[in-house]
C-alpha cells in the first residue's frame, strides 16, 4: 500500500536550534509509534525532513522544495512567527496545510495553517493572573528581538496598566546576544524597584538570565523571573541550576500526573535516552502529528481540503490533555499550567485548569481575566 509522504521542516542548527531539535524529536517520537502500530490503516507515514538552520530564506526555499519537488501537501514545521510568515505564501498558493507547533503572539489566521501552540489567551493571561494575586506589580520587561516578545509585552502592558501595576522598564536584546550583555541588563534590573521580570527570552540569552541570577544571588523572594518561554530544555542548558521559585506558564510540563503523560515520558525516553530533555516543544510537536493522523484515518488520500473539514472533527489524548482544533480560528484548544521552578531541575505544577481553554488569538475577550479573578 502506497506510504504518506509529509515535510518536516524544523531548524537543528541556529538561534532557534535548540527548540526546533526537541521539535522534531517530538515529530519522529509521533511518527514511530503510528507507524509500528501499522500506520493509517496500512499506510505508513514518510517524513522528509529539512533543517533550514534559522533562516527565513532557506524556509520558503525548503518549503517549495517539499510542496513541488517532493510532492507533499502537509507539513509539520516552523518554530518561530518569522518562519511560520516565510512558509504561509508556500502552503497557501499550492493549498497546503502547515501544521505549526509554536506558542505565538496571536492575531494570525489563515486555512492553510493548523496552530496547535499556545496563543496569549492561554499563556500570558494566567502567568498574569498568578502573578497578579501574589502582589507582584512592577514588572521588567525583557525579551529577544522579534516579534513574540515584542506583542507579547504589547499584552502584558495591557494587563499590568489594567490591573494599576507599572512598568519600570521594557528590553530587547539580540537573538544572538553575548553573556555580558545579559549581565549589564541584570545590573539595570537590580538598579530598579522591579519585583518580577517577564521574560521572553529565548536561546543562551534565557539560561544566562538565570545563571547571572544565581551568581548575583539575586533569589524569587526579591525578584521573581516570570518566563513564557523557559522550559525543562533551557533547564538542561543551565550552568547553575535556578533558585527554587522562578516561574513559567506553559500547557505542558513533564512533571504532569496523567497516564498519557507517564507513556508519552515512557516512550520519549526509550527513544531518545535520559539525558534529552522533555518540554513543551516535543509534546506540542508530538500531539499535532497525531491529531493529523486521527483526522487521515478517516481519509483515503492527502486532499488538503477534506483534511482540513476531518481535523475539525478529531480529538486527541495528548500529554498536556484533550485537545481539539477550533474550527472558527484553526487554533487549539489548550491547558494553561504554572510551573514553579525546583532546584533538582524540573516544574512543580502550582496551578492547572479544570479544563482546556478555547483559543483566542484575536484576544477578544482578554480583559476578562481579573474579573475572573
Amino acid at each position: 500500500m502506497q506510504s504518506l509522504t509529509v515535510g518536516v521542516l524544523f531548524s537543528q542548527r541556529g538561534f532557534s536550534g535548540w527548540y526546533g531539535s526537541s521539535q522534531l524529536r517530538g515529530t519522529i517520537l509521533a511518527i514511530d509509534e503510528i507507524n509500528l502500530n501499522g500506520g493509517l490503516d496500512g499506510r505508513m507515514i514518510d517524513p522528509i525532513i529539512c533543517d533550514p538552520g534559522s533562516d527565513p530564506k532557506q524556509y520558503s526555499k525548503l518549503a517549495n522544495k517539499l510542496l513541488l519537488d517532493d510532492g507533499v501537501s502537509v507539513i509539520f514545521g516552523c518554530t518561530t512567527s518569522f518562519s511560520r510568515k516565510a512558509v504561509t505564501p508556500c502552503v497557501e498558493k499550492r493549498n497546503a496545510i502547515l501544521f505549526f507547533p509554536t506558542c505565538y503572539e496571536g492575531f494570525d489566521y489563515s486555512p492553510n495553517i493548523i496552530f496547535t501552540g499556545p496563543c496569549p489567551n492561554q499563556l500570558h493571561l494566567e502567568l498574569h493572573r498568578y502573578l497578579y494575586e501574589r502582589g507582584r506589580a512592577s514588572y521588567y520587561l525583557l525579551g529577544s528581538d522579534y516579534v513574540f516578545p515584542q506583542e507579547s509585552n504589547r499584552v502584558i502592558k495591557d494587563l499590568v496598566a489594567q490591573s494599576n501595576g507599572k512598568v519600570v522598564r521594557e528590553r530587547y536584546v539580540p537573538l544572538d546576544c553575548a553573556d555580558r550583555q545579559i549581565d549589564d541588563i541584570v545590573s539595570d534590573i537590580m538598579s530598579t524597584k522591579a519585583n518580577v521580570v517577564l521574560s521572553t527570552v529565548v536561546g543562551s540569552g534565557s539560561t544566562r538570565l538565570y545563571d547571572a541570577f544565581h551568581e548575583r544571588g539575586i533569589t524569587p523572594n526579591d525578584i521573581v523571573i516570570a518566563s513564557l518561554t523557559a522550559s525543562e530544555l533551557d533547564l538542561s542548558k543551565m550552568k547553575h541550576l535556578p533558585l527554587s521559585g522562578h516561574v513559567t506558564s506553559s500547557p505542558y510540563f513533564a512533571s504532569i500526573e496523567t497516564p498519557e503523560n507517564r507513556l508519552f515520558c515512557k516512550r520519549f525516553v526509550e527513544r531518545f535516552g535520559r539525558s534529552v530533555p522533555i518540554d513543551t516543544c516535543a509534546e506540542s510537536a508530538y500531539s499535532q502529528v497525531h491529531l493529523f493522523a486521527n483526522a487521515m484515518r478517516s481519509l483515503d488520500g492527502m486532499d488538503a481540503n477534506r483534511l482540513r473539514e476531518e481535523i475539525y472533527r478529531v480529538e486527541v489524548n495528548a500529554p498536556q490533555g484533550r485537545i481539539k482544533v477550533d474550527c472558527e480560528n484553526n487554533h487549539t484548544y489548550q491547558w494553561p499550567r504554572i510551573g514553579v521552578m525546583e532546584d533538582a531541575g524540573t516544574f512543580q505544577i502550582v496551578r492547572s485548569p479544570l479544563n482546556s481553554v478555547k483559543p483566542d488569538p484575536y484576544q477578544i475577550n482578554y480583559f476578562d481575566v481579573l474579573a475572573a479573578s
